[in-house]
């Protein structure tokens, strides 16, 4: 029975409406790649509301 080895790697790359460029995204991948892994999916997630003036 084969057996499966999952790894979930959370990239942030600005705090507020940032997107990674996809030179950074390839270089990402490419890195893991060298280290046997392969990109099963991929997910955002958008931040709703306000950061500034928490108290």
């Amino acid at each position: 029975m084969q057996r499966y080895t999952y790894k979930v790697v959370e990239v942030r790359e600005k705090l507020v409406g940032g997107k990674m460029s996809g030179g950074k995204l390839e270089k990402l991948l490419n890195d893991h790649a060298e280290d046997g892994w392969q990109l099963k999916a991929i997910t955002s997630a958008e931040v709703k509301g306000r950061l500034e003036g928490r108290e």
